[in-house]
C-alpha cells in the first residue's frame, strides 16, 4: 500500500495484484472515486460477458495508481517513491516536499539565483523573491 499526498488529501493506492477487483470487479473503483475506471470496466464485462473480470485484477491497480500521478498526487514516503520506481511508474525527483507537494524553499530560492545569475531576471526581482522566501 502506499501512501500518496496533494495540498494535505490523502489517497492510498495498493499495488500488485487486485484481489478486490477479481471478487467485486468494477465496484472497487468506484468506490475509491475512481468514475472513469469503474465505467470502462462495466461496459468491458458487459461486452466480454465477464471475462474481464479475469484481466483487470491484474492491471487495475498500476491503471489507479498512473491515475493519482497524473492528477497531481505524489508518494509521501521515500519507500512509496521506490515501490513506484521499480513500478516503472515514477519518474520524479526527490526535491518535492509530499507533505505540501511543493519544491522546497533551497530548491526554489536556487532556481531564482540562477535565473539571476543568466541574465533573465533584474537583481531587483531576484532581492524580491529572496526576501520573500525568508519572511514565509
Amino acid at each position: 500500500m502506499i501512501t500518496f499526498v496533494k495540498n494535505g488529501g490523502i489517497k492510498n493506492a495498493p499495488t500488485g495484484f487486485s484481489w478486490t477487483t477479481l471478487f467485486f470487479g468494477f465496484f472497487p473503483a468506484i468506490i475509491r472515486g475512481d468514475l472513469k475506471w469503474g465505467i470502462i470496466m462495466f461496459i468491458i464485462a458487459i461486452v466480454t460477458g465477464g471475462l474481464s473480470w479475469f484481466i483487470f485484477p491484474f492491471i487495475y491497480n498500476k491503471i489507479y495508481i498512473k491515475s493519482l500521478i497524473e492528477a497531481g498526487y505524489t508518494p509521501k514516503s521515500s519507500s512509496g517513491e521506490n515501490i513506484l520506481r521499480s513500478m516503472g511508474l515514477y519518474e520524479r525527483s526527490s526535491n518535492i516536499n509530499p507533505e505540501t507537494n511543493m519544491y522546497s524553499h533551497a530548491e526554489e530560492l536556487k532556481k531564482w539565483s540562477e535565473l539571476y545569475r543568466d541574465g533573465i531576471i533584474t537583481k531587483e526581482e531576484y532581492e524580491i523573491k529572496k526576501s520573500e522566501f525568508f519572511t514565509s
